[in-house]
């Protein structure tokens, strides 16, 4: 059995890898009979993987076995731990069906929409070390006995907490104004009341049974339920009406009368305590109207590139605005946008074969038949001790299938391999000089060709599309990604040959040295384009920033620093400066906090950037030393928060605290070694000494 999200039957997460795969139901596509009229054809079938009997069951719940995802070891948070070898109770399963995905994934839901809502932040519940987590994405009330109890200290929270522009608090009148609603319709009109809460039902807890979320959704799934929540205000109107029918009914004498009084004035209250309560609590986190984020930081990222130029994105939130920014605004359209994730889908790819706009089709060896539907994967054999030219390798492929098809008695498929795992691609130096690719002065310090090899036994069509046109293209056309590491296991050499140019990664045929930055970059972010300095969506001013605006801001102000520090190096002091002054002027506190990112960057391979030395070579100790009180000020008012903390719910946060402990001891050899100021060294470790007693727990 296999367990589809929706699946009434299947396997659990213990059951481990399939036993057998059987043809699911059929993928067409559009083709011709032998008379050659138009007719969808059979190209594929759906596959049904078949697992051990005694780990499936009825209703799954806890199916994923994704350990990438933490699924797992989530689900035993969530329900406990499963005995060696078997698979989870019947208990445990409508344990974690009734905690998590109706609990947590519903009816928190539910309470941040008529109760009140702690902030912006993700939150699963547990902590990765399976302590709960009090601090992010809970729901609250408002009134400080309730939420204590539940979570902790309500008062005197850090800025950044209290600040929060989504932390809402309702005092559960919407949610007690629906509840007698509800009771009140019920006794009214039940079969009304019925219909109400049978749609109350299918378009919320419904979904939540049907969608059967496993643990650690990458995102929160709140809007699946609007229309849930939308009955739910229904029962809030017919709240006003029952109190006021209450009210009135205490006036026995003349009781459609005092209704005639008495409803306008709850009608009134009514409004004052749920819409204009709510209206006023969520309008500053929910206002958009000053805010062109999504569309400026594409145009950002589309103008940094190269005429006709690729640039590979990797979700939603990466390539939906630059399509907005192509579609809509006209924006560089000359520019080819590939979503890596979406080309893991047949169809995606055949469109990339295509002209679009002025971007020309991309390069490729294989026919885009070899992508097709069903074509889903390739393996990778090691029958070669040379390296091969990639383009020649694909060419094989082409022009003799039949050589190079292995069928599969498993699946039944015909699935295609790669004769070699060691593959290389040679570089036309001097064409690519007169393209302006290779600097002429690099050109003896180019190597004739590139080799590395795979290391995966099976290229997803993903993957194997990235292989053909790295190949294929031999560096011709410009080809930008946002992260090189979504590549590296295509294409390892990313790492070595690729440099930040603007604000994404252009890859190169000759190994980056010793510097992360095209020359152009820091004019970029200082100048911009011809068109103007670059626009930020207006993130600097007095508006709502949400999470996804925070941390592509709170990247973008990084990569200003390094690019800082760079150019600092350089010996281009005032450049330098300008790039900080132009951080600071797209990203200021507090929109951006002034938090550990901002004093310190981690690049692994144990390289860093001190920033407050960056800042005090650049503007002085004194300025050095106020970017370092800030960073203090942050961590000192979160420990003294997380401290007042008592019995179970001190284990929720003592993670958290010995993070901020390593970050302020970290904030104490700075002011030591960087700033060699004493008083702010001694002040840091006497905080440090306060909460001794967290360090070693």
């Amino acid at each position: 059995m296999h367990t589809s999200a929706a699946s009434s039957t299947g396997q659990f997460y213990t059951a481990g890898g399939p036993i057998d795969v059987k043809d699911g139901y059929k993928k067409y596509i559009r083709g011709k009979n032998a008379e050659g009229k138009d007719r969808y054809i059979v190209a594929a079938h759906a596959q049904k993987y078949v697992y051990r009997e005694q780990h499936t069951g009825f209703f799954p719940r806890m199916w994923s076995d994704d350990n990438s995802r933490q699924h797992p070891k989530f689900y035993e948070y969530w329900a406990g731990k499963c005995y060696s070898g078997q698979r989870p109770t019947s208990g445990q399963n409508l344990t974690f069906f009734n905690r998590y995905q109706l609990g947590w994934m519903y009816w928190r839901y539910f309470m941040w929409n008529f109760a009140g809502r702690q902030n912006d932040i993700q939150g699963h519940y547990f902590n990765d070390n399976g302590t709960r987590d009090y601090l992010n994405g809970n729901w609250i009330s408002g009134i400080k006995f309730i939420d204590e109890a539940r979570l902790g200290p309500q008062d005197n929270l850090p800025d950044h907490m209290e600040q929060n522009r989504a932390r809402n608090k309702y005092y559960m009148i919407p949610l007690l104004l629906g509840i007698i609603g509800l009771i009140y319709h019920l006794r009214k009109h039940p079969k009304d009341a019925f219909i109400v809460f049978i749609m109350f039902f299918m378009t919320g807890l419904a979904i939540a049974i049907y969608l059967n979320m496993p643990p650690r959704q990458p995102r929160e799934r709140d809007y699946a339920f609007v229309g849930s929540f939308s009955f739910f205000a229904i029962w809030i109107g017919f709240g006003v009406m029952a109190l006021a029918d209450w009210i009135s009914g205490l006036f026995k004498k003349n009781r459609e009368g005092a209704y005639r009084v008495v409803m306008p004035i709850v009608f009134v209250l009514c409004m004052l305590g749920a819409p204009c309560l709510m209206a006023s609590e969520n309008w500053d986190d929910h206002d958009r109207s000053e805010k062109y984020a999504a569309r400026d930081f594409a145009q950002n990222y589309l103008k940094s590139i190269n005429k006709n130029g690729v640039l590979i994105t990797f979700g939603d939130n990466d390539t939906f605005p630059l399509w907005y920014a192509q579609e809509v605004e006209g924006t560089r359209t000359d520019v080819r946008i590939l979503n890596y994730t979406l080309s893991g889908m047949y169809w995606y790819v055949e469109q990339l074969f295509n002209k679009l706009y002025e971007s020309d089709a991309l390069p490729f060896t294989l026919p885009k038949e070899y992508y097709g539907l069903g074509k889903d994967a390739f393996y990778v054999m090691d029958n070669s001790a040379e390296y091969l030219e990639v383009s020649y390798v694909l060419g094989l492929l082409r022009d003799h299938p039949e050589r190079f098809t292995y069928h599969d008695p498993r699946s039944g498929k015909d699935i295609m391999f790669l004769p070699t795992k060691r593959v290389k691609v040679t570089l036309d130096v001097p064409a690519l000089v007169a393209a302006g690719v290779i600097p002429a002065e690099m050109a003896d310090q180019v190597p004739s060709e590139l080799r590395w090899e795979l290391k995966k036994s099976t290229l997803y069509r993903h993957e194997m599309m990235i292989l053909d046109i790295i190949g294929t293209n031999r560096f011709m056309r410009d080809i930008n990604i946002m992260n090189p590491g979504y590549i590296r296991d295509v294409y390892p050499l990313v790492d070595r040959y690729s440099i930040q140019d603007g604000m994404n990664h252009l890859l190169t045929p000759y190994p980056r040295q010793s510097l992360r930055f095209t020359d152009r970059t820091a004019d970029y972010f200082i100048n911009g384009t011809d068109e103007g300095k670059l626009k930020w969506g207006n993130l600097a001013a007095d508006i709502y920033v949400d999470p996804i605006s925070l941390n592509m801001g709170t990247v973008q102000r990084q990569t200003m620093v390094l690019c800082a520090a760079e150019e600092l190096r350089k010996g281009n002091t005032d450049k330098a400066r300008a790039l900080l002054d132009a951080a600071n002027e797209a990203f200021p506190a507090p929109n951006y906090p002034i938090d550990v990112y901002s004093v310190y960057i981690y690049m692994g391979n144990n390289s860093h950037v001190d920033v407050v030395g960056l800042y005090r070579d650049l503007y002085g100790e004194a300025k050095a030393a106020e970017l370092w009180q800030q960073a203090f000020d942050y961590y000192d008012a979160e420990l003294a928060y997380l401290a007042r903390f008592r019995g179970d719910k001190a284990q929720g946060v003592r993670a958290e605290i010995q993070n901020d402990l390593q970050i302020m001891s970290l904030l104490a050899d700075q002011a030591q070694r960087t700033l060699g100021d004493e008083a702010l060294a001694a002040k840091a470790t006497s905080l440090l000494e306060s909460y001794s007693s967290y360090m070693y727990q």
